[in-house]
């Protein structure tokens, strides 16, 4: 997975503590999540941090790109940088948990599809004879 980092008004200290957490503890999280169906290699996450500098306030977006051009992104705001980063990282992951749930789900309905069809096909030869 290739990894995107962008920083506004952050400090060399949180930044890498924030790149850090990322790949120690979050990545594998998503990788995980994208090996079944996804190439996680062709993925790429971007990560933007900002602060204000008038404010205490940080904003994370998080952006991950599939490889099918699927644009999956969340958006948090708060104090503290690493449990914004956590709202925001739980955000993605719960989008894209729903995103792969509705992939199965219209594979199943197309197999549900066409086994109704064929039902349908075989009921309507079979009283004509």
């Amino acid at each position: 997975m290739k990894l995107h980092f962008y920083f506004r008004n952050i400090g060399k200290f949180s930044r890498d503590r924030l790149r850090d957490y990322l790949t120690e503890k979050k990545l594998n999280r998503l990788t995980r999540l994208l090996k079944d169906n996804e190439s996680s290699d062709l993925a790429s996450l971007a990560l933007r941090v900002e602060c204000l500098p008038n404010r205490t306030f940080f904003t994370v977006k998080l952006d991950l790109i599939l490889t099918n051009k699927r644009d999956l992104m969340a958006q948090e705001s708060g104090r503290k940088l690493i449990e914004t980063f956590d709202l925001a990282f739980d955000c993605l992951v719960l989008k894209l948990r729903r995103y792969k749930g509705w992939q199965y789900d219209k594979t199943r309905h197309r197999i549900r599809h066409a086994e109704k069809k064929t039902a349908e096909i075989l009921e309507v030869v079979s009283p004509g004879r």
